[in-house]
């Protein structure tokens, strides 16, 4: 988890260059400091008071930094925006009804990464499908 959210907090400020408008670029800062969180998720051990208050944060934080590129993006007329906020949407209820559903933290935490991850496979793709 520490070397994802390092890795995490260097894609999330590449992203800030790539957006254009002041929403979308709000996003990455955002996500950034999800990644910053995920790096704290790892560093404190399982199931202490700290790793929990900093993963349900990290989880947080970080959807609502997809959620701002997802609105800024939008706006900006991107059908990808759009494409992201049902993502998020489907990713937020699917983890809800899971931690209802199941006991423990797994499943939402995997739909949770999932998501994530989804959403830094196609901006990282669209970004390296645009590169001269």
């Amino acid at each position: 988890m520490i070397l994802a959210g390092g890795l995490g907090i260097f894609f999330g400020f590449g992203l800030v260059d790539y957006f254009k408008s002041r929403i979308s670029r709000g996003g990455p800062l955002i996500f950034t400091f999800g990644m910053l969180l995920l790096v704290l998720v790892g560093w404190f051990e399982s199931g202490t008071d700290p790793h929990v208050t900093v993963s349900l944060l990290f989880f947080a934080v970080t959807t609502v930094g997809v959620l701002v590129v997802g609105i800024g993006e939008t706006e900006q007329g991107e059908k990808l925006g759009f494409i992201i906020l049902i993502i998020i949407l489907l990713g937020a209820v699917s983890a809800f009804l899971a931690s209802r559903a199941c006991s423990g933290a797994a499943i939402p935490e995997i739909i949770g990464a999932v998501v994530f991850g989804i959403f830094a496979l196609i901006y990282s793709y669209k970004i390296w499908s645009t590169a001269e």
